[in-house]
C-alpha cells in the first residue's frame, strides 16, 4: 500500500497517538484543484428512493434497463447488468430488501472473491489491503448495536454463497459503520452509501483542505486549497453546517474520537456565532406553527430590503436586520474572520440559516426571484462562515445564486441584479473549476449561464 500511495506523492504515517491514529501526508506541494487520488468501493448500496433513477451498478443517472427477474434493480444497459450479475446481483436478485444486509453480503462476497485471486500491486489489492487495515472499534461499539450486527450476520451466513464465519461478518459491519461514505450525485444529493477503504485512510477535520466527490461509484479526493509539502490532507466526515456540540457528539459516537481540529479548537468564533442546533422544543414549535412570527418577520425584511442602497453602505449594524447582517459581510474588504461577533445573534444562528434556506428554495419554486436573490445572499454569507473557500457547497450555491439573480434581472429589469449576476457567475466559474473541474456537469452548466452575459 505504501508504494501505491507514493505514486500519488502521498505517505501513510502512524502518529502513535490514540486519537489521531494514522494519517495521510503529502510529500510535495499540491495546488488547489488537484485530484490527489481516487478510491474504488469495496461495496456500494443504492438508497431505495434512488433505485429507479440511478444505475444500481455504476450509479450513473437515468438507467434504461430493469432486471427482468426481480423487477427492482435498474441498470444503464446490458453491460452494467452483466457486471452487476457477475459480482453480486446473482446472489441478491429479489431477495435482499435490507440495505445493511445487502452491504454485508456484498463485502463478504468481494472479500471471498479477492482471496481466490492471484495477488499483485493494483488498485484492487490496495483497496483490500486498506480494508483489512481499518479498525471497527468492535470493543467500543454499543452492546445493542453489536447484537444487531450479530443478528444480521446470522441471517447472512445461512446463504449458500457465503463461506465465512460469524465473527468476521460482525467485524465487517463494525468496520463499515465507522468508515462508510454517503455517495452523492453531481448535484450533491445523497443517493447511496459505500465502503471506500482508500478514502477511509484520510482523517477528519471540520475545516478540511480536501473534499471527496463522486463520479458514479468512484470516489475522488480533490484538494481545495494549496497544500505545502509534508502537510496532512484532511476531509470532512460530516457536514460542517452543524454546531460544535453536534459534531463532537456525532464523531464520538460513530468514529470514536474527540475532534481537535482548527475549528473545534482555537478557532471557535464560527461556532460561537452559529449557536446550537434546533432542539425538540424548536421542532415542536414548527409543527404547531409557532415559529410563524420569525418567518413572517424575515419575509417582511426581505420585501423591504433595498439592495441598491445597502450595497453602497459600509459600517452597517449587522444586528439590526437580516439585510444589514448580509451586507455587513458582503460589502467589507476585510476577511470574514475579522468581522465575526463574539456571541450568537438572531441572524447568525443555525436555526435562521435553516429557515432561510427553506424560504430560498420555496421562493425559487414560486418564481419570486427578487426575494430568492436576497435570501440566497444571506445563505451565502452563512456558507462562507461555515465552509472553507472552494468547498462544493459554496461552488454549487454560487451557481444557484447566479441563476437567481439572472431571473430577478429578467423579472424586474433592475441593473443591480445584473451587477450581482456578473459577480456570482465569476465566483461560480472560479470555484467550480477548482472543486469539480472542467469535465463536471456543473462546469458545463456554469459556462452555459455565463454565455448569457
Amino acid at each position: 500500500m505504501e508504494s501505491y500511495l507514493e505514486q500519488f506523492s502521498l505517505k501513510l504515517i502512524d502518529s502513535c497517538h490514540a486519537t489521531r491514529g494514522r494519517y495521510i501526508q503529502t510529500t510535495q506541494t499540491i495546488p488547489k484543484g488537484h485530484q490527489v487520488i481516487t478510491s474504488e468501493p469495496l461495496a456500494v448500496v443504492i438508497f431505495s428512493e434512488s433505485q429507479r433513477d440511478y444505475c444500481n451498478y455504476c450509479f450513473k443517472k437515468n438507467p434504461r434497463q430493469r432486471c427482468s427477474r426481480c423487477k427492482k434493480a435498474y441498470f444503464c444497459d446490458v453491460f452494467c447488468f452483466q457486471k452487476a450479475w457477475a459480482s453480486y446481483h446473482q446472489f441478491n436478485c429479489g431477495t435482499c430488501v435490507n440495505p445493511e444486509l445487502d452491504m454485508l453480503e456484498k463485502v463478504a462476497v468481494n472479500v471471498e472473491q479477492y482471496q481466490k485471486m492471484i495477488r499483485g500491486n493494483n488498485p484492487i489489492d490496495v483497496t483490500m489491503e486498506a480494508f483489512f487495515s481499518l479498525t471497527g472499534h468492535s470493543a467500543a461499539q454499543p452492546a445493542q448495536l453489536v447484537a444487531h450486527y450479530r443478528q444480521l450476520a446470522q441471517t447472512a451466513i445461512k446463504k449458500e454463497h457465503l463461506h465465512t464465519d460469524l465473527e468476521k461478518l460482525v467485524h465487517y459491519q463494525c468496520v463499515f459503520a465507522s468508515n462508510n461514505f454517503t455517495i452523492d450525485d453531481a448535484e450533491l444529493f445523497a443517493i447511496g452509501q459505500g465502503t471506500y477503504p482508500i478514502a477511509s485512510l484520510f482523517n477528519h477535520s471540520c475545516r478540511p483542505n480536501a473534499v471527496v466527490l463522486f463520479e458514479g461509484t468512484l470516489a475522488k479526493i480533490r484538494v481545495i486549497e494549496d497544500i505545502p509539502a509534508h502537510t496532512e490532507i484532511t476531509i470532512a466526515y460530516l457536514d460542517a453546517a452543524h454546531s460544535k456540540r453536534y459534531r463532537q457528539k456525532t464523531l464520538k459516537e460513530k468514529y470514536f474520537f474527540d475532534c481537535g481540529c482548527m475549528r473545534c479548537g482555537t478557532h471557535n468564533e464560527i461556532d460561537r456565532m452559529l449557536g446550537e442546533e434546533e432542539d425538540e422544543w424548536d421542532r415542536a414549535a414548527q409543527v404547531l406553527g409557532q415559529d410563524n412570527n420569525q418567518s413572517t418577520n424575515i419575509k417582511k425584511q426581505i420585501k423591504e430590503w433595498d439592495i441598491v442602497r445597502l450595497s453602497s453602505l459600509d459600517n452597517l449594524d449587522p444586528t439590526s436586520s437580516l439585510s444589514h447582517y448580509t451586507h455587513h459581510f458582503l460589502n467589507s474588504s476585510k476577511d470574514v474572520e475579522s468581522l465575526m461577533f463574539k456571541e450568537s445573534t438572531e441572524f447568525s444562528k443555525l436555526s435562521t440559516l435553516k429557515m432561510c434556506s427553506r424560504m430560498f428554495y420555496d421562493a425559487m419554486g414560486e418564481g419570486q426571484w427578487p426575494e430568492a436573490a436576497r435570501l440566497g445572499m444571506y445563505v451565502l454569507v452563512q456558507y462562507r462562515l461555515i465552509y472553507p473557500a472552494n468547498h462544493p457547497m459554496l461552488a454549487q450555491h454560487y451557481l444557484t445564486l447566479a441563476k437567481g439573480h439572472w431571473n430577478a434581472l429578467v423579472q424586474t429589469a433592475e441593473e443591480i441584479y445584473e451587477e450581482y449576476f456578473e459577480k456570482w457567475i465569476a465566483l461560480a466559474q472560479k470555484t467550480i473549476l477548482i472543486t469539480f473541474g472542467v469535465k463536471s456537469s456543473l462546469w458545463k452548466e456554469v459556462m452555459e449561464l455565463a454565455s448569457l452575459q
